[in-house]
């Protein structure tokens, strides 16, 4: 996922990234389509909204300056990806296993 947060920085620009978030979002994305049939669209939709919510408050408030550290960045197109990425390979392996004799 880190390579799509490249993809879309600006060129030349030297950055360093680091850590697993994307993927940490893409088992949420996977999560999602797994609680659907329990929790129903409703659900699954309250729960997007509070974890992106908890996100945002961190990453657009001081409050993440002060857990990562003044200069740092949160690579949010690699948690986009990572989010897509998880939804869609949870939702060819449930189609596959729902078709499986």
């Amino acid at each position: 996922m880190a390579f799509v947060e490249y993809l879309i920085s600006e060129p030349n620009v030297d950055i360093t990234l680091y850590g697993a978030s994307g993927a940490v979002f893409g088992a949420m994305g996977a999560t999602m389509i797994v609680l659907l049939p329990r929790y129903g669209r409703r659900g699954v939709v309250t729960l997007i909204a509070v974890l992106l919510g908890i996100n945002l408050i961190i990453g657009a408030t001081p409050l993440g300056t002060l857990l990562v550290g003044p200069g740092a960045g949160i690579a949010w197109a690699a948690h986009v990806a990572g989010f897509a990425v998880g939804l869609i390979i949870a939702l060819i392996y449930s189609s596959k296993r729902a078709s499986s004799p």
